[in-house]
């Protein structure tokens, strides 16, 4: 997706550069300027088509396609008023070739760009749409990996007090308990040490 995007915004810029200087060549009072740049437009307009033709490849959705087929429509338009306006120009007759600059050539260019921005414009709100859904995802995962580590936590305590209350039970019960039977037993420990026991005997 992104990569489509970089051709169409390539397509568009090699597209501008043509159309000024299409505009150059009919607006100059040079005749030979068009035959000077006869070899440029010829390479920039092959390019125009490669470009085209790669980004009509990875086109697919039916609206995609149907904008490139409104594109391709105009860019025949576009391009042949352009080899006219450029073949008038270099035969001199420079009023000729500027009528059908104003009333054909620039009423194309502007629809041929005006179309290829609009497919550019599609790509992007299409990668701003993934790029939404894959943030998203992420916030999901980053709430669902937070909610794990507290309820980790909780577990971990829950487990802890468990383990501690049946530790104490085998020493001699609850804590309380346990201190207790401590309690008595150091007592007895005591009453023995003087003669006495809890029979009463000495």
């Amino acid at each position: 997706m992104l990569f489509k995007e970089r051709l169409i915004c390539g397509w568009l810029l090699n597209t501008s550069v043509g159309v000024k200087r299409t505009a150059v060549i009919t607006r100059a009072s040079d005749p030979d300027l068009a035959k000077a740049y006869a070899d440029e437009a010829k390479a920039s307009s092959a390019r125009g088509t490669e470009l085209l033709n790669k980004v009509g490849e990875l086109l697919d959705t039916p609206e995609e396609r149907a904008l490139m087929d409104q594109i391709t429509a105009v860019r025949k338009t576009y391009t042949e008023s352009r080899n006219q306006v450029s073949a008038l120009k270099a035969e001199g007759k420079n009023d000729e070739a500027r009528a059908l600059f104003d009333k054909v050539y620039t009423p194309a260019a502007e629809a041929y760009v005006g179309k290829s921005n609009e497919l550019l414009a599609m790509q992007q709100r299409a990668i701003d749409g993934r790029v939404a859904t894959v943030l998203s995802s992420a916030r999901h995962s980053s709430n669902v990996l937070v909610a794990l580590c507290v309820a980790t936590l909780v577990f971990s305590i829950i487990a802890g007090l468990v383990f501690a209350r049946s530790l104490f039970r085998r020493l001699g019960g609850e804590p309380a308990a346990a201190a207790m039977v401590a309690k008595q037993a150091n007592l007895e420990k005591w009453c023995r040490g003087h003669h006495f026991s809890f029979a009463g005997t000495t």
